[in-house]
């Protein structure tokens, strides 16, 4: 297999190199960052149900529902604005020995019998979605709290893209960057050139273009001294 041939352009060597670069140190800080990316989301969505969880539950507690009293329309309708006020679906339930469970409040797309479950976080199906969520159990109250898990993953696309999208743009602007400078880098050689094709025939003085230049210094002082000769 032959090995694929670098431009014979010193100046478009460097621009690709210099890409290339860029490329590989850009997409190994996108890699190593994309790792933790879904990872830490996740746990600032499970912070925020946990969150929401003790603010209804500390709301609801100065309800002092009872079971005689979850049956007035008017506190039912306040407990609904309680716990619809963060917009994460919740489930309140009373824990009573003699009827179990008792659910009092929910928004309408939480997930079934959601105050059910065991304590802590945990997943539910509802419509065909999967949902994760969170129950909190506090002094004889139950609330639960959930987000879609498709909703997650939505957001953590809208995250990648919010990621990539400045890495493209950086990369556009390095490379028309990297292209600019090595112009003016290479600007010696294009005066160098130019001052060597507007010679005359047999002139013999020495070239100055490059003399100040580090690297076209000694080249240029060989040249002298082959004009010389």
């Amino acid at each position: 297999m032959r090995m694929m041939r670098l431009p014979s352009s010193l100046r478009l060597r460097l621009v690709l190199c210099l890409g290339l670069a860029s490329c590989l140190l850009w997409g190994g800080v996108a890699l190593w960052r994309s790792h933790g990316l879904e990872r830490e989301l996740n746990a600032m969505l499970d912070e925020r149900l946990v969150a929401s969880a003790k603010m209804v539950a500390g709301i609801v507690h100065q309800f002092q529902p009872t079971p005689e009293s979850t049956s007035g329309a008017a506190r039912q309708a306040d407990l609904q604005t309680v716990i619809g006020r963060d917009g994460v679906a919740c489930e309140v339930s009373l824990v009573r020995s003699e009827v179990g469970i008792l659910p009092i409040a929910r928004t309408g797309d939480t997930p079934d019998n959601a105050t059910q479950g065991a304590a802590g976080f945990g997943y539910a199906t509802k419509g065909g979605k999967a949902w994760r969520t969170y129950v909190l159990e506090d002094g004889g109250l139950r609330v639960a709290t959930a987000d879609r898990l498709d909703t997650r993953a939505r957001l953590v696309r809208s995250a990648w893209h919010a990621l990539i999208l400045p890495f493209a743009l950086a990369l556009v602007a390095i490379v028309l960057l990297t292209g600019w400078i090595t112009t003016r880098t290479l600007r010696p050689l294009k005066l160098l050139q130019q001052e060597l094709q507007q010679r005359p025939p047999q002139d013999p003085t020495p070239v100055q273009a490059g003399r100040g230049t580090q690297e076209l210094a000694p080249v240029v002082h060989s040249l002298n001294q082959l004009l010389a000769r």
